[in-house]
């Protein structure tokens, strides 16, 4: 779905989104719920490295979905940027077609890329 790599201005609008969402994961609260007081060897340290890494997605999607229409407009033109397609016809792509561009978006290397540098 996604036909060409990320230039300046996806670049920009995935900022945006991101602003206007206020898409932060709350690390310290989802932290403290987390027992690590049963550390005892690497396999629990993973254990808990997963369910981290599950809270703060849960988290995430809970915020977006939340969220979406604050950036209703950036997100319709960035999914435009990214597959080609018209406005129009982003507008009125299906439940399933959204979820795959997402789901193409996140594993998307220079998606990772742009929240590493975000990030920082």
């Amino acid at each position: 779905m996604i036909t060409r790599g990320f230039n300046l201005e996806d670049v920009f609008l995935m900022s945006e989104i991101i602003d206007k969402m206020g898409l932060e994961a709350d690390v310290d609260k989802i932290t403290k719920q987390i027992k690590t007081s049963k550390l005892e060897n690497k396999q629990d340290a993973a254990k808990i490295g997963k369910e981290v890494a599950v809270a703060i997605g849960l988290d995430l999607v809970t915020k977006i979905i939340r969220s979406f229409h604050k950036a209703k407009n950036e997100v319709v033109q960035l999914i435009s940027n990214l597959t080609g397609m018209k406005l129009e016809e982003v507008s009125k792509m299906s439940l399933k077609q959204i979820k795959e561009f997402f789901a193409e978006l996140v594993n998307h290397e220079e998606f990772g890329d742009f929240l590493n540098q975000a990030g920082e």
